[in-house]
């Protein structure tokens, strides 16, 4: 396995955990907020949006991205220049301005997302209590149980966890690099197990400087799971990454 590839799978599932858990956390005071006997058909969509609290997700991710991006971006960074040291403060001055701009234009958004999906996990069970001709108590009682199994949003959690912390090291990464001030390149790199998209399989191997933009399906991204410009459908839970040539 490519070593750039392996290092960042082996980091990517440390902090990929550690994320999931902070959004099970996040996620668990959101069930707690929503007002099971209070929900009818026509007012469920937006009782339980209502629950969600935009600050308090937005800085759970925040978190998310500057705990995994930082220490793989301080990798990077500290290999270009060939330091020592355990932190590096124009690193992460950068990464977290660029985190901050990222917010400041795509955080609703993607917090708005995040809401919409996990609705729609709730709609469809009060969907199929509707389509049983159950009674309003009945479509509770199955909402709670169906919101009190941890499997419920645990996959939220996991997907979410995923997708953020390619994020958070790819663009850190990218961060790092400019940050340097040298001239570089840069070459995608798929993991490549089956699950893989057919529109990333052929990117492997691909070359584009470091300003450039990899043609990806209907995207144009500056790296892998770049959210700022992809598409959903080509950064939800990718896994790939690239790495870095210096141009002589």
């Amino acid at each position: 396995m490519n070593k750039t590839l392996e290092y960042f799978l082996k980091m990517h599932r440390l902090y990929e955990n550690k994320s999931a858990q902070v959004l099970i956390r996040e996620f668990h005071k959101v069930l707690k907020r929503i007002p099971l006997k209070e929900l009818t058909l026509k007012n469920a969509e937006e009782l339980i949006l209502e629950a969600f609290n935009v600050e308090d997700f937005q800085k759970v991710l925040f978190q998310v991205h500057r705990v995994a991006g930082k220490k793989f971006g301080e990798r990077i960074y500290g290999k270009i220049i060939e330091g020592k040291k355990k932190e590096y403060p124009m690193f992460s001055t950068a990464f977290r301005t660029y985190l901050l701009n990222y917010y400041s234009t795509k955080g609703g958004v993607l917090i708005t997302s995040i809401a919409d999906t996990f609705v729609q996990s709730v709609m469809q069970e009060i969907k199929k209590s509707t389509e049983l001709g159950e009674t309003t108590t009945e479509m509770q009682e199955r909402i709670y149980r169906t919101i009190k199994e941890p499997t419920f949003y645990k996959w939220q959690a996991m997907r979410i966890a995923r997708t953020e912390t390619s994020f958070a090291m790819n663009s850190a990464q990218y961060v790092a690099i400019n940050t340097t001030g040298v001239d570089a390149s840069k070459i995608w790199i798929t993991k490549k197990d089956g699950r893989e998209r057919d529109s990333h399989t052929v990117m492997n191997g691909v070359k584009v400087g470091m300003e450039e933009h990899f043609k990806v399906g209907d995207s144009r991204l500056l790296y892998p799971s770049d959210r700022e410009n992809g598409s959903s459908k080509e950064t939800i839970q990718c896994r790939c990454t690239y790495s870095y040539v210096l141009n002589r």
